[in-house]
């Protein structure tokens, strides 16, 4: 069915109407179009007396302040719910003793006790009785209230559209024979073609965003929708299955590692501190560990000094240190660059260089950072792939070296698919076996 300047084009929707006018009889006419729907809501839709109470006053009969119509039957609308009183025993309100002698045949009223015009709150009295002398009477009414109970049938799934001459052969809009009408307007046309038109109304409606399915509907009093326009969703829109993180502040570890895992939302600060350091001066062979909580930044190792003195006659590679660098860097280029830790060899033989170093994190890396052993300011080919991002083993190579060279470290990160991996180099230990 196409619409066009807000009409339904009847010749589209012919074969689902019934009744139009007949070409062989009258060939043309003024016709009611609905649509007519399956019957939706509650079947138990119904209505009761309960919720039982009472209530007394003292009046004059010369102010009596409780009179109101009193109707001897009800009509219930399984439709709509309406209750309709009718049948008062008179058309202006009754007084206190007039109910008192009427109620068992006239015992609705109204809940605002006047006319009831606009309150479809009703009443059933039970029971009126009354005490006292003639010009000061105590009434009691007890009464129960009407209950309706269900949901109110409505319009279901659409079947078709019907059309009849007569006007009122189908609801505007409620139920007949167990289907529901909505009457869509009227037209005329022959009835071989079809060749009228029905006017619609059509609404624009503008809807809020929700994380629920939401079904769009015409109110009451459209045919149909002609636009309905969906907001924009915030721009700061984070949605209530996403998880917050709030404020924290993290303690850096000697040997694990902190993960912020993906997928959540940061709503506060995430506040990492600073590595708590130390120094250490070194002055006999032994081994040590810093304080609790803490790394150490530079440790000064006191050694005899001059022409090898002290040193064994063969110097071997082993695992006691004699002589360290500690003012390490962290390289974040693949430029190979000096860290600054060298040492010069006291006496000829070979020494095991012990390299304590870590790499940084890089996204997409396939490979590791390198560290190079200089000596006298040139490359050799002692070099170590740094695997490892904590501080745990150091690296160790085992050098021939000369009386007066000078050892130093070059470091180099790794460049990865998105980043550079950096490489910490924090000290250079010279050891022997002794």
């Amino acid at each position: 069915m196409s619409l066009q300047n807000n009409t339904i084009n009847l010749q589209l929707i012919l074969d689902k109407i019934n009744n139009l006018p007949d070409a062989g009889t009258s060939g043309s006419g003024e016709f009611t179009v609905w649509g007519k729907y399956e019957l939706a809501g509650d079947a138990g839709y119904s209505m009761s007396f309960g919720e039982s109470d009472s209530t007394s006053a003292t009046v004059s009969s010369f102010n009596d302040q409780h009179k109101r119509i009193i109707y001897a039957d009800y009509a219930f609308d399984e439709n709509t719910g309406i209750i309709t009183l009718s049948n008062p025993l008179s058309a202006t309100q009754s007084s206190s003793a007039d109910q008192l002698s009427n109620y068992e045949s006239y015992p609705y009223y109204y809940g605002d006790r006047s006319n009831g015009s606009t309150d479809n709150t009703v009443y059933k009295l039970t029971s009126v009785t009354s005490s006292g002398n003639s010009w000061s009477q105590t009434y009691t009414w007890n009464f129960d209230k009407a209950i309706v109970t269900g949901s109110a049938p409505s319009a279901g799934d659409f079947i078709e559209y019907v059309a009849d001459k007569n006007t009122s052969a189908y609801p505007d809009d409620g139920v007949k024979d167990g289907y529901w009408y909505i009457k869509v307007g009227t037209g005329s046309g022959s009835g071989d073609t079809g060749n009228g038109t029905v006017e619609i109304t059509l609404q624009t409606k503008s809807v809020t965003p929700s994380e629920t399915a939401q079904t769009i509907t015409p109110d009451n009093g459209y045919d149909g929708l002609s636009q309905v326009e969906v907001e924009a969703v915030p721009a700061d829109y984070i949605g209530s299955n996403v998880t917050k993180l709030s404020a924290k502040t993290y303690t850096p570890h000697a040997t694990s590692t902190h993960t912020i895992a993906a997928g959540q939302y940061l709503e506060g600060d995430q506040r990492i501190l600073p590595v708590p350091t130390e120094t250490k001066t070194i002055t006999e062979s032994g081994t040590y560990v810093p304080s609790d909580g803490k790394f150490f930044s530079e440790v000064t190792v006191n050694i005899p000094t001059g022409g090898g003195d002290g040193l064994p006659d063969v110097i071997v590679a082993g695992d006691t240190p004699i002589l360290a660098s500690w003012t390490g860097k962290t390289v974040s280029t693949t430029t190979i660059t000096d860290t600054g830790l060298s040492i010069t060899i006291p006496k000829d033989g070979t020494y095991r260089l012990y390299i304590p170093a870590t790499k940084g994190s890089g996204m997409g890396s396939s490979g590791n950072p390198t560290i190079t052993v200089y000596k006298n300011g040139v490359a050799t080919d002692y070099v170590v792939s740094v695997t490892s991002t904590t501080p745990t083993t150091p690296y160790s190579i085992d050098v021939e070296c000369a009386e007066g060279d000078v050892i130093g470290l070059y470091a180099t990160g790794y460049k990865a698919s998105y980043s550079t991996t950096s490489v910490t180099v924090m000290a250079l230990i010279a050891c022997i076996d002794r």
